[in-house]
C-alpha cells in the first residue's frame, strides 16, 4: 500500500494515460476502485544501500524518483496488495519500467492540462473529489448550500454555524485565504512515514502536510480532521467562482420547479416528447409523469418510473465569460430498477428571462 498521498487528478491522470486498465492484468478500473502502485516499492528508500545498488543494476540515473510518474502505474486493490513491498526480478522491473517511463509524459500532459481548465472543470474534480472521498456529505452539502443561496460573495455565517470557535461575521472571495488560516478548537496530530509528528489546527496547515505525504496519527485524529477538510473542500467550491455582473437566477432556487426545465431531467429511453410536452419539473409533476420525493431551497429529490434524480446546490458565481450567475450544483441520477447510476458536477443558469433554468452545456 502506498504511503504517499496522491490528488484526485493525479489518480485520473495515471488512470487515463494507462487507458483505465490495471497495468499487470489489463482489466478495465473504475476510477475509484484502485491503487496507485510502485512498481519499484516506495519503501526500499528506508534501505539506502540496496536502493543505491538496485539503481546501478537498472541502469537508472539519480533523477529517477520512486514516487514519480515513471514508477507509478493502476493496479487492482488486490495485485497491489498481494504485491505489497515486494521488490520483482531485475528483469521484471527492466520490463515494466520500459512501459512507465514511456508513459510519463502522458501524465504529466494530462495533469498541465488540467491546470489550464476553466473554473468550472476544476470546480467539477473538487466537488467529484469531496463528495465521492466522503469529505463532504451529500446532507452537509445540502444544509450549507441552503443558507448560501443568494450568492457565493454574501454567505451567511449560518453556513458554517456548526464550528463556534470560528468567529466572523460574512466572509467573501476577498477574505477566503485568511479564513484557511483560522484554527479550529481541536487540532490534529499528523504524522509521515519516518514518524515525524505535527499537529496542526487550521485548512491552511492540514492541506499543506497532506500534500507532503502526511497522514492522520490514529482514528481520532481522523474524525478531528474531517472537520478541516470539509471546510477547505467548500472553500474550494466558492473559490472556483467569479463574482457573476447579472443574474436572472438571484431569486430562484430548485424548489421553484415550474421554472427548472424538463431537459433537465433524465432519459434514458430516448422519448423526449414528453419534455417538450410537459415543458417544466412542475409539468411532469402535475401530469402526473414524475413525483417529488423531497424538496428545499437547495435540492430537489425527483423519481419517474424509470429514472431518480438528486440536484444539490453548492455554490453560485459565474463559472464562464459570459458574467451571468450561475449555480454549481451535484447531480446524481440513478435507474429505478437495476444498478446504474452516475454523479456529475453541473452548472445550472438561465440566460434570457422568457427561458426556464436549465443546465449548462
Amino acid at each position: 500500500m502506498s504511503i504517499t498521498k496522491f490528488s484526485r487528478v493525479q489518480r485520473e491522470a495515471i488512470w487515463k494515460a494507462y487507458g483505465k486498465r490495471c497495468f499487470y492484468t489489463d482489466e478495465v478500473l473504475l476510477l475509484d476502485s484502485f491503487d496507485i502502485e510502485h512498481i519499484i516499492p516506495e519503501n526500499i528508500l528506508e534501505r539506502p544501500d540496496e536502493w543505491i545498488e538496485l539503481k546501478k543494476e537498472l541502469g537508472l540515473d539519480d533523477g529517477f524518483d520512486i514516487n514519480g510518474y515513471e514508477n507509478l502505474v493502476p493496479a487492482r486493490r488486490r495485485i497491489n496488495g498481494n504485491k505489497g513491498a515486494t521488490v520483482l526480478p531485475k528483469r521484471a522491473l527492466m520490463y515494466f519500467l520500459s512501459f512507465s517511463m514511456e508513459k510519463k509524459k502522458i501524465v504529466e500532459t494530462f495533469v498541465e492540462d488540467f491546470e489550464k481548465q476553466s473554473g468550472i472543470e476544476k470546480a467539477r474534480h473538487l466537488i467529484a473529489k469531496a463528495l465521492e472521498c466522503n469529505e463532504v456529505t451529500k446532507n452537509d452539502v445540502v444544509n450549507f448550500a441552503d443558507q448560501a443561496r443568494f450568492g457565493f460573495t454574501e454567505i451567511s455565517k449560518n453556513i458554517l454555524a456548526q464550528y463556534p470557535e470560528l468567529e466572523f461575521d460574512l466572509f467573501n472571495a476577498e477574505v477566503l485565504s485568511e479564513f484557511r488560516k483560522k484554527a479550529i478548537s481541536d487540532p490534529v496530530t499528523l504524522v509521515d512515514s519516518s514518524g515525524n509528528e505535527l499537529i496542526v489546527s487550521t485548512c491552511e496547515e492540514y492541506s499543506s502536510c497532506i500534500n507532503k505525504g502526511y497522514a492522520e496519527k490514529n482514528n481520532y485524529d481522523i474524525k478531528i480532521a474531517s472537520k478541516l477538510r470539509c471546510i477547505s473542500s467548500l472553500i474550494n467550491f466558492i473559490s472556483a467562482a467569479g463574482a457573476p455582473s447579472k443574474s436572472l437566477i438571484h431569486q430562484l432556487g430548485l424548489c421553484d420547479i415550474s421554472m427548472m426545465c424538463a431537459s433537465m431531467f433524465p432519459d434514458l429511453s430516448g422519448e423526449c416528447n414528453y419534455k417538450n410536452k410537459y415543458k417544466t419539473y412542475q409539468g411532469l409533476v402535475s401530469n402526473g409523469n414524475a413525483k417529488i420525493m423531497s424538496i428545499g431551497t437547495g435540492f430537489i429529490h425527483i423519481e419517474n418510473n424509470l429514472m431518480g434524480q438528486y440536484i444539490v446546490e453548492v455554490c453560485r458565481g459565474c463559472f464562464d465569460d459570459k458574467k451571468y450567475e450561475q449555480m454549481l450544483v451535484f447531480e446524481y441520477s440513478y435507474a429505478i430498477e437495476g444498478t446504474f447510476s452516475y454523479a456529475n458536477a453541473r452548472l445550472i443558469s438561465r440566460l434570457r428571462k422568457t427561458s426556464k433554468m436549465a443546465f449548462v452545456d
